[in-house]
């Protein structure tokens, strides 16, 4: 993962973890929600949420759930 990827403000894309996105989408509100898994290869891997993030109608920004 290139460098600028990387870093303090984006501790969501680490590079260390392998996983994916899901969205929640209505009218008034986004919400996302990165996922990873602790180990790819193991069947009884955990899936956690690191952060939860929200945009809502009429805000500028998105803010932690």
């Amino acid at each position: 993962m290139g460098a600028w990827v990387r870093g303090q403000d984006r501790p969501h894309a680490e590079g260390e973890t392998r996983g994916d996105v899901a969205v929640a989408l209505t009218p008034g509100r986004m919400e996302t929600r990165p996922q990873g898994i602790s180990d790819r290869r193991d069947r009884q891997a955990t899936v956690a949420t690191s952060t939860r993030l929200v945009v809502e109608d009429g805000k500028a920004g998105a803010v932690e759930a």
